[in-house]
């Protein structure tokens, strides 16, 4: 509800005291304050900050010029309207020089008073709204300066999340923008895990070793797990009873948010952040940037088990093939070992002669020797290159499937 302005009426005559208050003032919507006296009206100025002051220039004990005086001294920005006699004006440059904004003559006219009221109240109120604009336009850029700061931080964390294929890294990084996006004591990130179908800590920032070891117990029966099973947000503050939300660690906090980490409509796991030490509730933007958050978090999680998931199984065709590789070109090299120590030892011992035709024997094994390991080593170095792909080694395993085909088993 908007206050009513304030217009402090100082003057010792009851009858234009009652006209001022009762016929112009309350009718206009103003709320009046009155003094008979310089002295009370120079208290009740200071006491009460009103809108405007009406002053009667002809006041006993004070004169109204001193009252202006003491005014322009003690609240120079309150706007003063005098009340003055017929035949008075050339006072009034005096006045103005005090700070009068204006002035009506007596008798007075109530759409005369009106008119100088409002004239005189115009400037204080261009201030405020002027003040007031001012204020909303600091704190929208204050909001637009922090909202531009949450979206460089999700930026930031995708850019994050899309480089990081690092499981523990990804969940630290994760948890830490939890905490900073809703300005947290402390951040936790839960999943399930397949196997037991429980849910457990993964991460945490803002926990000390011993608090967070309290949560490593699975947590089905925990409001972490209702958000499992209702895959809704659940925000809560000190002043409800589910607070305490967790009779097994007896963990307790002074609020909570939590969400979940839905992937194509399957929980997941939650991201928790929770306020221990500070006496702050999350509010509905707070669940909103962690929903976000969580959004993007849960992508980049499934993606990092995808390639752990691929990198395994193609550790599994590299493994074989290079198994297989090494064990099929052992036995060439044994034989081929053979047929050279063979070809040595008859020289040796000269019983091969120009038309003997043990030379062309020995020779014939060993060039396709030769031929089947060069084979096998082109494959090999192209299972090695760090520029080959899964798609390369399955060719490269077709290649070793004709060579075994060409030259047979060893």
């Amino acid at each position: 509800m908007e206050t009513k302005e304030r217009i402090l009426i100082i003057e010792d005559s009851e009858e234009i005291i009652d006209l001022l208050r009762d016929a112009i003032l309350r009718p206009s919507g103003f709320e009046p304050l009155v003094s008979r006296t310089g002295q009370e009206g120079l208290h009740l100025a200071v006491e009460e900050r009103p809108s405007l002051i009406l002053l009667d220039l002809n006041l006993p004990q004070m004169t109204g010029m001193e009252v202006l005086q003491g005014l322009h001294d003690t609240v120079p920005n309150v706007p003063v309207v005098l009340m003055i006699f017929a035949g008075s004006e050339e006072i009034t440059v005096e006045a103005f020089r005090l700070g009068a904004k204006g002035y009506v003559v007596k008798p007075l006219k109530p759409q005369e008073v009106t008119e100088a009221v409002e004239d005189a109240l115009r400037e204080g109120r261009l201030r405020r709204e002027k003040q007031i604009l001012t204020e909303q336009l600091m704190r929208a850029n204050k909001q637009l300066e922090q909202r531009v700061r949450e979206l460089i931080m999700l930026y930031n964390i995708t850019q994050a999340m899309t480089e990081a294929l690092d499981l523990e890294t990804l969940l630290s990084r994760v948890v830490e923008a939890s905490v900073f996006l809703t300005n947290a004591d402390e951040g936790m990130l839960f999943l399930i895990d397949e196997d037991s179908d429980e849910i457990y800590l993964r991460a945490a920032k803002g926990m000390g070793d011993r608090r967070a070891s309290m949560l490593l117990l699975p947590a089905r029966d925990s409001l972490i797990g209702q958000v499992v099973k209702s895959g809704e947000p659940l925000r809560i503050a000190s002043s409800e009873s589910r607070l305490d939300f967790t009779v097994k660690t007896g963990y307790l906090v002074n609020s909570l948010l939590y969400v979940p980490l839905k992937f194509r409509a399957q929980v997941k796991g939650v991201l928790a952040v929770s306020n221990r030490v500070t006496d702050r509730g999350f509010t509905r933007t707070d669940q909103s940037r962690l929903d976000l958050l969580a959004n993007h978090a849960v992508i980049a999680l499934e993606n990092a088990r995808l390639y752990e998931d691929t990198r395994e199984r193609i550790a599994d065709v590299f493994g074989h093939t290079l198994s297989s590789l090494c064990e099929y070109v052992y036995e060439p090299l044994k034989a081929f070992a053979a047929n050279t120590y063979a070809l040595k030892a008859s020289a040796e011992r000269c019983i091969i002669s120009s038309t003997d035709d043990t030379l062309f024997r020995l020779l014939g094994p060993m060039e396709r020797r030769i031929e089947q390991m060069a084979s096998v080593t082109e494959i090999l170095n192209l299972l090695v290159s760090p520029d080959s792909t899964a798609e390369d080694w399955k060719e490269l395993g077709e290649r070793f499937e004709k060579v075994k085909a060409r030259y047979g088993a060893p």
